[in-house]
């Protein structure tokens, strides 16, 4: 289905050997490396235990000249000896450039999965996918199959790319992604978003998103804070306010659909608008948002996840939980975030 080879100006890529369709899972893999904790001594830790070939695989992933990179390295190379006693002696393991190089690999490839216990893992060929700001795949952490799972956003046709994107915001700003994306990895994206006269017309949107997103927000508190009153009118400005705030967040999934958006942050603005519409006692138009939903789940994490199940289990009960103020921080239970934001 894929192939690693030469992209162009990035190093090694995954390209596909046929055309591969929407939905379709195009890699799961196991972790390489994980860790639960954010000190560099057990990222070396957890490499000191690989066997021979797997340290091979680690070594053999890019590094960057980031600047959270930067900081490692310059922490390594204070006290090399207290974070080559604290990660193990194992020969080969322990010189100062190696311990650099693990560090910055880590720091350049890692994933966090969302769990109660904070664990960051390294998939080796998932590292291989290179960045795009509107990604042809999408990447989630499937528990039950204790495996990192890609599944393409849409078709993609036989030798193209496949990308997905390392950033948590997936409708910021270009000035605000370059910089997350040279801080956090050491590069300046050029994709069809970034690229000189390409950005325009995407920028124009996600303002008009954001500004549509902020009053979101106002009028959320401001229906949360007269939910508490004791008003005669309550019920009525509550009425206006779900009918306003469901039609803000069907403009809000009209914007991720125009920019190309469809993975799990869409599928949660169409949970989102579910939840509005059974506040309006809208049945059948909740039904049919959070049948959306549960198909962008399906294509983006396949039946086997449990955020499919979780999706089409509130679909079955009619029962959408209530989300915060705003889709930038969506999903919000603690299980279902799976940040692309680096690892610090």
């Amino acid at each position: 289905m894929f192939a690693v080879r030469h992209a162009r100006g990035k190093g090694l890529g995954i390209f596909a050997t046929r055309h591969i369709g929407r939905g379709t899972r195009v890699l799961a893999e196991p972790p390489l490396l994980s860790i639960t904790t954010g000190k560099l001594a057990d990222v070396l830790k957890a490499a000191n235990s690989l066997d021979d070939g797997k340290l091979t695989k680690l070594l053999d992933l890019s590094i960057n000249d980031s600047k959270q990179a930067r900081r490692a390295s310059l922490a390594l190379s204070i006290l090399p000896t207290v974070y080559a006693r604290l990660a193990g002696t194992r020969t080969g393991h322990t010189s100062l450039a190696t311990n650099r190089q693990i560090v910055n690999i880590f720091l350049n490839n890692n994933f966090a999965l969302g769990d109660k216990v904070g664990t960051r893992s390294l998939f080796p060929t998932v590292a291989r996918l290179n960045h795009a700001c509107v990604p042809s795949t999408q990447g989630n952490f499937n528990a039950t199959l204790g495996q990192f799972t890609i599944h393409a956003l849409r078709d993609i046709p036989v030798d193209e790319e496949i990308t997905i994107s390392y950033l948590h915001d997936e409708m910021a700003l270009r000035e605000a992604r370059q910089r997350s994306l040279e801080a956090g990895y050491g590069f300046v994206c050029a994709c069809s978003i970034c690229a000189a006269g390409g950005h325009e017309t995407s920028d124009v949107r996600r303002r008009k998103y954001h500004a549509l997103l902020r009053r979101y927000r106002f009028l959320h508190r401001q229906q949360e804070t007269q939910k508490g009153e004791e008003l005669s009118s309550k019920s009525t400005i509550s009425d206006a306010n779900d009918a306003l705030l469901l039609n803000m967040v069907r403009q809000m999934v009209d914007a991720y659909e125009a920019e190309g958006v469809a993975g799990r942050e869409t599928a949660s603005l169409y949970t989102m608008a579910a939840r509005r519409a059974m506040a309006l006692g809208r049945e059948e138009l909740a039904a049919e948002m959070g049948t959306k939903a549960m198909g962008l789940e399906k294509n983006v994490v396949g039946e086997d996840s449990p955020f499919y199940l979780a999706a089409h289990g509130a679909l079955e009960r009619m029962d959408f939980a209530p989300l915060a103020a705003g889709p930038s921080l969506a999903p919000q239970a603690e299980d279902e975030v799976l940040s692309y934001a680096p690892w610090t």
